[in-house]
Formats: structure tokens, C-alpha cells, sequence
């Protein structure tokens, strides 16, 4: 079975191409699940949990975009907006600390 290395050297390329011609949030977490994680995760979209509200994993208020077991994802449509970059990091580390804490 090849490397996960081996993988996104083999799969990233053409992902980057394609995940640039969607237009929101959504369909990139969408097309992220479908075409990279089963490859490289070996998971099934069935087997992740979406919008999963805070309160699941802690007493936070909001919601993680992604949940696979302990990973937590966090989606935005811009990845060349700062702003957007900046608050998808803060929501990690909030989510992060709390999972933690929860663990």
C-alpha cells in the first residue's frame, strides 16, 4: 500500500487544480471528502460527522465543520483571504483546547 506521502505527491496536484473552480464552502469540504480523504485516510464520507455543534465536544458554542474521530476540520472558501484564515485558526484552537480538555 503506498505512503501517505506517496499518495499526495500522486494526488495533490490534481486536487489543487480542480478544488480552485469551487465557487463555495461546501462544495470545496465536498469535493475535499470525496476525491482526498478516502485516499488517504481510507475513511468514507459516512464515516465523518458535519456542522457537529460544540456542545457535543464541550460547553463552546459554534460548530466544527468536520469531525473524524478526534481530527477536527475547519473549512473556508478563501484560503488567500487573511481575515478568513485568521478566524478559521482561532475557531481550531478554541475547538482544539476544548477537545482536550474534554478527552
Amino acid at each position: 500500500m503506498p505512503s501517505t506521502v506517496e499518495i499526495l505527491k500522486q494526488e495533490l496536484p490534481n486536487y489543487l487544480h480542480h478544488i480552485k473552480n469551487k465557487n463555495s464552502e461546501e462544495a470545496k469540504k465536498q469535493y475535499c471528502i470525496s476525491s482526498l480523504f478516502g485516499k488517504i485516510f481510507d475513511v468514507a464520507s459516512e464515516d465523518l460527522d458535519f456542522e457537529v455543534p460544540t456542545k457535543t465536544v464541550s460547553k463552546l458554542r459554534g460548530r466544527a465543520d468536520t469531525l473524524f474521530q478526534n481530527i477536527i476540520f475547519e473549512w473556508k472558501q478563501d484560503a488567500k483571504n487573511s481575515k478568513a484564515i485568521d478566524d478559521g485558526e482561532i475557531e481550531l484552537k478554541k475547538y482544539f483546547i476544548k477537545l482536550l480538555v474534554y478527552l
